[in-house]
């Protein structure tokens, strides 16, 4: 029997993860993807799939719970978001402060 009141495995990683893994590097892959927004608007070659992948880490990050699971030939998480607060909070405030101000 499945005890409910406690954290999947997953999601005690996942917990461990972002706090002491994820939340040290944040904001330098923040600053890093926003760097490569600005060359590929500036018309240089970057790897967009990596953008992309790295935009959503932002996403993932904001899980309330959940669980890790198998579909297909890859592990993918399913479960609450907070809302995307996180994401809202630690990347898309600073890509919109970033194009409004045209820094780099």
């Amino acid at each position: 029997m499945k005890n409910t009141s406690l954290a999947s495995l997953a999601t005690t990683a996942l917990q461990l993860f972002r706090d002491n893994c994820y939340i040290k590097v944040r904001d330098r892959v923040r600053d890093a993807i926003l760097n490569q927004i600005r060359r590929d608007r500036d018309g240089e070659m970057v790897d967009l799939g990596l953008v992309k992948a790295s935009i959503y880490t932002f996403v993932e990050m904001g899980f309330i719970s959940g669980d890790i699971v198998k579909q297909d030939d890859e592990f993918i998480w399913k479960g609450d978001k907070n809302n995307e607060t996180h994401y809202n909070a630690h990347f898309a405030k600073q890509l919109l402060d970033r194009v409004s101000n045209n820094i780099d």
